[in-house]
C-alpha cells in the first residue's frame, strides 16, 4: 500500500511540474534573443503587441515578429517581477526587457490547454 501511494504521489508531482509555467527558460530566451524558442511556448494563435503594431499571429509569424523586435533591441537582461496565480484556466506574468538605456515592460496572458500553459497573448510596451 505504501510504495502504491508513493508511487501515486510521485506521478502526481511529475504532472504537477509538467504543467507549470516555464518562467526561467522564457527569462533565459529573451536574455538570449533566443526568438524561435519563445516562439514554441506560443500557442497555435498567438494575440501579440509589440510597441503598439499588434496582431494575432501563427506561431512562425509571432517568431518573425519577435525576430524584428529583437533586431532592433539586442542583448537585454530580462527579468519577472509579478507572477500570477496559476489556475486551471491560464494566468499572466509582468517583466521588465532592459535594452541599454530603454525599458520595455513585457506583459504575458498564458492559456491552459491540456495541462501545458502556452502563451494567448503577449505585449511589450516601453516602460
Amino acid at each position: 500500500m505504501t510504495l502504491l501511494y508513493s508511487m501515486l504521489t510521485s506521478v502526481a508531482l511529475i504532472i504537477g511540474v509538467s504543467g507549470s509555467i516555464p518562467y526561467e527558460s522564457i527569462e533565459k530566451a529573451f536574455e538570449s534573443n533566443n526568438e524561435a524558442a519563445l516562439a514554441t511556448y506560443c500557442g497555435e494563435k498567438v494575440l501579440m503587441s509589440v510597441l503598439g503594431e499588434e496582431g494575432v499571429y501563427s506561431r512562425s509569424q509571432a517568431q518573425l515578429v519577435l525576430k524584428n523586435y529583437f533586431s532592433k533591441w539586442p542583448s537585454g537582461t530580462f527579468k519577472f517581477y509579478f507572477k500570477g496565480k496559476e489556475s486551471s484556466e491560464g494566468s499572466f506574468c509582468i517583466g521588465k526587457y532592459i535594452c541599454g538605456f530603454n525599458e520595455f515592460r513585457v506583459t504575458i496572458n498564458f492559456k491552459n490547454v491540456n495541462q501545458k500553459y502556452v502563451i494567448e497573448s503577449l505585449d511589450v510596451d516601453k516602460a
